[in-house]
């Protein structure tokens, strides 16, 4: 499984991480996954950086498969939760640290669910 519950760094260094406390894939709101760029672990979202607006994402659940369109890419302080924010509609949020190797900030990718 590619994205497992909590956002911990036991969780993600092996998976994505569903943040608590955000909506579920499909859901009212904003789903937020967080994961880890690099090559000891984590790799999942290493390529992050090359979405761009109006790429599709995918999430595949038990209850089916939600695609989302991105609007927007952008770079925040560690410290701004202002990302995870719940929103009216069904919104998708990507969290990772950048720059890679280095983490000293956020790079957010935000998807709206088509």
């Amino acid at each position: 499984e590619a994205v497992k519950e909590g956002s911990d760094n036991h969780v993600i260094s092996s998976a994505l991480g569903h943040m608590e406390q955000t909506a579920l894939p499909g859901e009212e709101g904003n789903c937020a996954i967080a994961g880890h760029r690099n090559y000891v672990f984590g790799r999942f979202f290493n390529r992050l950086d090359e979405v761009q607006a109006d790429d599709e994402i995918e999430i595949e659940t038990l209850d089916g498969t939600y695609t989302y369109r991105v609007t927007d890419s952008f770079v925040v302080e560690p410290e701004d939760v202002s990302v995870i924010e719940q929103l009216e509609g069904k919104n998708l949020t990507l969290i990772t640290c950048t720059p890679i190797f280095v983490g000293s900030h956020r790079l957010i990718i935000s998807a709206v669910l088509e």
